[in-house]
């Protein structure tokens, strides 16, 4: 019942399970509301100012243009710490698809709280659309994250064998 008044109220359905997962990680103290509203700003943002690659028309495409971002921010690899005869090692290991998912947009969402920071009197979903947009246009907090997790795995590679999960 509550959910079909948020939607009334906000014009919103949570039907993608990506944006679900925004709005769970935005809610601060049980706000749910006020997270989907943030969401659904960010979203007519997202179609106001559209990027000069893709023309977003509606929300359903500006809702793409946001799994697009997410699917270019995700890691593929995370490093474990695994102890061998005495030594700690980081050993590569591929992580599932919805964990790598919540990596991505906790990357989005931590580039976008730092810039906010640098931005006080700018409002967090026109600063989350941005992020969004350098996101995948691999230029923001998420993607430097994502290629610095790589360049650790790949200098961790040779210690691959020692995985048995």
């Amino acid at each position: 019942m509550r959910k079909l008044h948020l939607e009334k109220s906000v014009g919103l359905s949570i039907q993608d399970p990506l944006l679900t997962k925004l709005v769970n990680l935005l809610m601060k103290k049980g706000k749910k509301a006020k997270a989907i509203k943030l969401v659904s700003n960010m979203l007519e943002e997202l179609t106001k100012s559209p990027p000069k690659v893709k023309n977003l028309s509606n929300t359903s495409k500006s809702i793409d243009f946001f799994r697009d971002a997410v699917l270019t921010v995700k890691p593929i690899f995370q490093l474990k710490s695994v102890r061998i005869a005495g030594t700690n090692y980081q050993v590569p290991a591929i992580l599932a698809k919805h964990r790598q998912e919540s990596i991505a947009i906790k990357w989005i969402l931590e580039g976008a709280k730092a810039k906010k920071k640098k931005n006080v009197g700018q409002a967090f979903h026109l600063i989350l659309a941005q992020e969004i947009r350098d996101s995948f246009f691999k230029e923001a907090y998420a993607s430097k994250k994502r290629d610095e997790l790589n360049r650790l795995v790949e200098s961790n590679r040779g210690v691959a064998h020692y995985r048995w999960w």
